[in-house]
């Protein structure tokens, strides 16, 4: 069946259906979908393949997303995998072609781009036991190479694959039956194939089993009752690969905790039967596969003291993850990790508690897919309690640096420029870990450090620092000189002063803002407000108050880390850099004049104009 075809046909039945709504008559059924495989909220393009008994469903998103979900002939639907995802925000476009040859690969369309991905990707899987439960019927494990690979490239060897036809979601179930004083435990794989295995029990490191018997795909281990309770270490091996389940076995009957729920796990856990109807646990009986704790027993957890979730921040993060959140509730000193599961994804993710108290915890937010994914803290018995949500979206980019240079000393702020910046870390300059910061103005900017931490002037990369990945700046960072301020000149307007403090030309291009300025005469400072910054002088004033008037025989002036001084003496200026002390004479002849710019001249005598224009 071509399904393309048929989404085609049935396309337009819809359009006629919009068009010509008088086509169902009074008392025809409505058509309604056989199965809902699948809800998302941002679904912008589909395409299906029938794979023998499966079908398999392409789905692309308006977040850059191609997922895969595979139907069993029951419209069972398998797990969301994720076969590629944008950095950014695309939209993937409505139509999608697989390849013509060999509908190995599938190609879709963004942005201004096309993108050819493979349709299955079973190299990512690295053992039986992963590449099984990616419920993924194109891949198998292949005995004679011990990879994770489609049928066709495991030539002439064994190939482990999921059942055929229906999903089965644990790799290994197994079940006790009584029968007189012996207790048999059967231990099933849930594979397709016809392969040679071998099974073996263990209750310490002693053989458990009175007799065991082995025939694929199942394994069996009788042994006296008496026994029981026991814990047990099952081992099965196909080819090179062992697959360890550890197992909590008990007489069934005398399952006997003091809740329901506890009970139910307890009675599921160890292969016993459960009746939900009279909330007691039996002995198994026939061949009835094991039911998921969570699917048998999850209604009927209700403790009053349980962990319970208030509120996770961030709950907004790249698909990178996050290296620092906090999550805030109550009795959470049981907890001991964090448990991530996306909406039908195949596996969990769990972080471990870094800092912790009654109503605190501390963690990092692990990488995943774009899209939501429910989170639960996990105590010591395995369960995991309440909920919250934490949506995965683009990773940042950093499209350019604000300046991009600095002086020596330091602490010049750098404006960090890109999208998504607020789920950075940190900023790596030069391999170096540098604390970002967020101001009043939600912009993004870091403060430089000392050259010499770095023992070189750049260009540097810069890196944002997203999870446990990075993302370069467009921009480097370069170092250069600090700025030096060589003379000045004052003169009176009023009671204020005006001065012209002259400075080496640079390519710092500083502004107003990243300097202060002061006067000074004795003990006294007076602050000295910029009007004009410009690559050879700045130009600022002082004022006075009313009544009295000021003067000033030295100037402060300081940026980022740096102070530095500006003195008149005899013959000369005296200049000192601090913190670091340094300082320089420069000595000016008698009849040497103070050499100003034309620009800066004419610059002062507008301010002199506007001053005595005001009187």
């Amino acid at each position: 069946m071509d399904y393309r075809k048929d989404s085609s046909r049935l396309e337009k039945k819809a359009d006629n259906v919009t068009r010509k709504p008088s086509v169902f008559q009074k008392g025809e059924d409505v058509l309604r979908p056989r199965a809902v495989v699948l809800k998302h909220s941002s679904m912008s393009s589909v395409a299906a393949e029938k794979k023998g008994s499966w079908i398999e469903l392409y789905i692309g998103t308006a977040t850059g997303q191609l997922m895969k979900i595979v139907l069993d002939k029951a419209l069972n639907s398998g797990c969301v995998t994720v076969l590629y995802k944008s950095d950014d925000d695309r939209m993937v476009f409505p139509r999608m072609h697989f390849d013509p040859v060999d509908h190995k690969y599938i190609y879709i369309a963004l942005r201004n781009q096309i993108r050819r991905v493979a349709v299955t990707q079973c190299g990512m899987y690295s053992t039986l036991r992963d590449c099984r439960a990616s419920q993924d019927p194109s891949c198998g494990w292949c005995l004679n190479t011990s990879k994770c690979l489609t049928k066709d490239e495991c030539s002439a060897s064994p190939w482990i694959s999921i059942p055929e036809d229906y999903f089965q979601k644990e790799l290994i179930s197994f079940q006790v039956t009584e029968l007189s004083t012996e207790v048999t435990l059967n231990l099933s794989l849930n594979v397709a194939g016809q392969f040679p295995l071998t099974c073996t029990f263990m209750d310490e490191h002693v053989n458990l089993c009175n007799s065991s018997s082995g025939v694929f795909p199942s394994c069996s281990c009788r042994f006296s009752s008496q026994h029981l309770p026991v814990n047990v270490t099952a081992t099965v091996t196909i080819g090179d690969q062992k697959i360890t389940e550890r197992l909590k076995l008990r007489s069934c009957p005398d399952v006997t905790e003091t809740s329901p729920y506890a009970k139910c796990v307890a009675c599921v856990s160890a292969g016993c039967h459960w009746s939900s109807s009279s909330n007691q646990c039996s002995w198994a009986h026939g061949s009835a596969s094991q039911v998921a704790v969570m699917d048998k027993c999850e209604g009927l957890y209700s403790e009053s003291n349980a962990p319970e979730i208030f509120s996770l921040e961030p709950n907004h993060v790249s698909f990178h993850g996050k290296k620092h959140a906090v999550l805030k509730g109550r009795n959470l000193e049981l907890v001991e990790k964090i448990r991530f599961h996306g909406v039908m994804e195949c596996t969990s993710k769990e972080t471990p508690v870094l800092e912790r108290s009654t109503d605190t915890l501390k963690f990092s937010i692990p990488s995943g897919n774009k899209g939501t994914v429910r989170v639960c803290v996990v105590t010591a018995d395995g369960r995991c309690h309440s909920n919250t949500k934490i949506t995965y979206g683009a990773r940042p980019t950093c499209t350019g640096l604000q300046p991009r240079n600095t002086w020596a000393s330091g602490k010049r702020k750098i404006t960090v420029l890109g999208n998504n910046l607020e789920f950075v870390d940190a900023i790596i300059v030069h391999q170096y870990d540098k604390p970002i910061t967020l101001n009043s103005n939600k912009t993004f900017w870091f403060h430089t450090h000392d050259q010499r931490e770095y023992m070189g002037s750049g260009p540097f990369t810069v890196s944002l620092l997203v999870g446990n990945s990075t993302v370069d700046c467009v921009d480097k960072l370069s170092y250069l000189p600090d700025p030096e301020f060589t003379s000045f000149s004052t003169s009176k307007l009023d009671n204020d002063v005006l001065a012209n403090i002259q400075k080496t030309e640079d390519k710092l291009n500083m502004s107003k803002e990243e300097m202060r300025v002061w006067g000074l005469q004795g003990k006294e400072q007076f602050e000295c407000v910029i009007d004009t910054v410009m690559s050879t002088a700045l130009i600022c004033r002082t004022v006075g108050a009313k009544d009295s008037e000021i003067s000033v025989d030295s100037f402060k002036i300081m940026f980022g880390n740096s102070i530095k001084f500006l003195e008149l003496i005899q013959h000369g200026i005296k200049y000192t850099c601090a913190p670091v002390a340094v300082t320089i004479v420069i000595l000016l002849g008698v009849h040497a004049g103070i050499f100003i710019s034309g620009v800066v001249s004419r610059r002062m005598t507008q301010i002199s104009g506007r001053f005595e224009s005001s009187n």
